[in-house]
């Protein structure tokens, strides 16, 4: 076993977070080519809106599982979460009956809902999650999550979903009026859907009225589900892996995702800086140093190129000192526990399964970098 996947070991979730333009969606394709490869059945699932995972697998990606040709003892598929679609399957999930089901997706504020509300999206991937785990008999799901605060709401909206469900908001919308003043004074539903009344149409009302209605039948089923999402992501069976670049506004952004796991103590099993450092031509896994420079005699006429090479030699190494020096600093402030992996400039763009594989190769002999977190 080698020390990346040590680091998430026993973990059925593998959950990579951290800043955009990183080689996040990237790392984690390879992550789960490297898995396969192992002979595991693997399910790499994205919710980046930016659809990059696509291109590294060279598939159309939709919210239906596909399997990706690999030559590998194991089986790698690989989606996109759409929301609606998401929502949809979880509604015809959680409701009693064919009428509840038809009622609540043709109700076009939960339409609107499950399309378009940004936390609605982080709860429909985190239940997409608990379901392939659940039901799909996958050995692994790698999760490519959108960049930083976004990927924290995946965390969070199972918590958010049960706030607002056991909130007063769903309560005074359906609750009717009461009391032997209700025909003065209207009060919980009934004084909500007047003012509601006022602001908008008496179809839009109902339609709101339907929807709140939909949420509260639905409600247990919902919570019972939020709540196995929560212990799921939580749980020693998931493992966090931050992506991130020696860049130092992605440093302070893979700070920022950091301390939100902390904050939720959810560890950090691994992070990956990539994209560290330009490696030497013929071993690239080996940062460029200047002091390595063997150019040997050359002709008279490639004196001025012989220069220029050592002077860019010497540019780059500095460069990969400065790099070096901003990771180490930003190690430090690492857990003990979490392991440290450096990997170096790709020549070409990731864009299909062999780039994949060679990075996940990549990746299986990258070594902890103890060295960097300790010193």
């Amino acid at each position: 076993m080698t020390a990346l996947s040590e680091s998430t070991s026993g973990a059925r979730l593998v959950a990579c977070v951290g800043p955009g333009g990183v080689g996040k969606t990237t790392v984690a394709a390879a992550l789960g080519v490297a898995a396969a490869r192992r002979g595991e059945r693997v399910f790499v699932l994205t919710i980046d809106p930016a659809k990059r995972l696509a291109d590294a697998l060279g598939i159309g990606l939709s919210d239906k599982a596909v399997r990706v040709p690999l030559e590998a003892p194991g089986e790698l598929y690989a989606a996109m979460v759409d929301t609606k679609s998401s929502y949809d399957a979880l509604i015809r999930r959680v409701a009693a009956s064919e009428a509840d089901i038809e009622r609540i997706l043709g109700n076009p504020v939960y339409d609107a809902f499950s399309r378009t509300l940004a936390r609605s999206h982080a709860y429909a991937a985190a239940e997409r999650v608990y379901h392939a785990l659940e039901h799909d008999h996958y050995d692994t799901i790698v999760l490519d999550t959108p960049p930083l605060r976004s990927a924290l709401d995946i965390l969070d909206a199972p918590g958010r979903l049960t706030s607002f469900l056991e909130s007063g908001v769903v309560r005074a919308m359906l609750e009717p009026s009461a009391g032997p003043l209700s025909r003065l004074l209207p009060s919980g539903g009934a004084a909500v859907r007047r003012l509601l009344s006022l602001a908008a149409s008496q179809r839009l009302t109902d339609q709101l009225v339907g929807f709140f209605a939909a949420l509260s039948d639905l409600g247990p089923g919902f919570l019972e589900r939020a709540e196995r999402v929560r212990q799921l992501l939580t749980s020693s069976g998931a493992a966090f892996v931050l992506v991130c670049s020696p860049a130092p506004t992605s440093l302070d952004d893979a700070a920022y995702m950091r301390d939100g796991l902390a904050e939720r103590d959810i560890p950090l099993r691994a992070c990956v800086v990539n994209r560290a450092f330009v490696g030497e031509p013929r071993d690239p896994s080996r940062p460029l140093r200047a002091s390595e420079v063997r150019l040997g005699e050359v002709p008279e006429e490639l004196a001025e190129a012989r220069a220029e090479l050592a002077l860019l030699r010497a540019q780059v190494a500095a460069r990969n000192r400065q790099a070096e020096a901003r990771i180490r600093d930003f190690a430090h402030q690492l857990s003990r526990t979490t392991r440290l992996f450096v990997l170096p400039e790709m020549l070409n763009e990731v864009g299909d399964v062999a780039h994949l594989e060679r990075l996940s190769t990549m990746l299986e002999h990258a070594e902890h970098r103890r060295d960097l977190i300790h010193s």
